[in-house]
């Protein structure tokens, strides 16, 4: 069985080590008895039972390289900014970590739902499986002449979308990444929001996407990497026609895209 976030539902967690890094630092008073653990977007969320201050959160970003780490008991990894014991039945769990090499995460231990010094988190547009709510949100935006992968990669606007699935998504609905989001009918809005979803959902059944530093609470890789047909196949032939698959740069953010199927 492998050790997940939520394997620390019920458990007590103790702070052993947190790092003076202000990004970091504000975990430091994180202890006490979990009661839930969730996600919103990009944001994953311990809800505990503080011992003095009721309802608070521990609230993770991962950044670009950051990691969870769940274990029996300490794990001697590199880049380790924050560690805690757990007391839990649980045989697989222990030890929890974060560790972070470009050190782009954050960490942070609020009042439960208080996100006023995190507007990240604060400020999060629907999440990105919710279809009918993205349709909605893509939609709004539509005034915007911004590419539609610059607008989907906008937290603000969809919670959770990250690069890798923009490209699968746009690629399955037949969007060029460019094109701009003005031009879009209800009709791409719907089956953009559609693909997104789909990507997800087949990403998270498969473990998440591992190419380099992603791996799960256990340490182990996702496996999704298999399931990708386009993103990171500049080069490659497209699945769908065989023509090349080509290279953009959309919102800073390296881009894959059938010239094909997706004009």
């Amino acid at each position: 069985m492998r050790a997940s976030l939520s394997a620390l539902e019920g458990a007590d967690i103790h702070p052993l080590r947190v790092s003076p890094y202000p990004r970091f630092s504000d975990a430091a008073s994180a202890e006490g008895r979990v009661v839930a653990a969730t996600r919103r977007g990009k944001w994953l969320s311990l809800h505990i039972a503080h011992p003095s201050s009721g309802d608070c959160e521990l609230v993770v970003h991962l950044g670009m390289t950051g990691r969870v780490l769940i274990a029996p008991s300490r794990l001697d990894v590199p880049h380790l900014h924050a560690e805690w014991q757990v007391s839990t039945p649980h045989p697989k769990v222990g030890w929890l970590g974060f560790s972070d090499p470009r050190r782009f995460g954050r960490l942070a231990f609020v009042k439960k739902g208080c996100y006023g010094s995190l507007p990240g988190l604060a400020d999060l547009g629907p999440e990105a499986t919710d279809t009918s709510a993205v349709a909605s949100a893509l939609a709004a935006a539509r005034p915007s002449r911004r590419p539609v992968k610059s607008v989907m990669l906008d937290q603000g606007v969809i919670a959770g979308a990250g690069n890798i699935y923009c490209d699968e998504a746009l690629f399955s609905a037949g969007l060029h990444p460019t094109r701009p989001m003005s031009s879009l009918s209800d009709e791409d809005c719907r089956a953009l929001a559609h693909s997104l979803g789909e990507a997800l959902e087949l990403s998270l059944r498969a473990g998440g996407t591992t190419f380099r530093d992603y791996r799960r609470p256990d340490g182990s890789r996702g496996e999704n990497a298999a399931n990708l047909r386009c993103y990171g196949r500049t080069g490659e032939p497209c699945v769908s026609c065989g023509t090349s698959l080509l290279p953009a740069k959309v919102a800073g953010r390296a881009t894959t895209f059938c010239p094909n199927c997706q004009r």
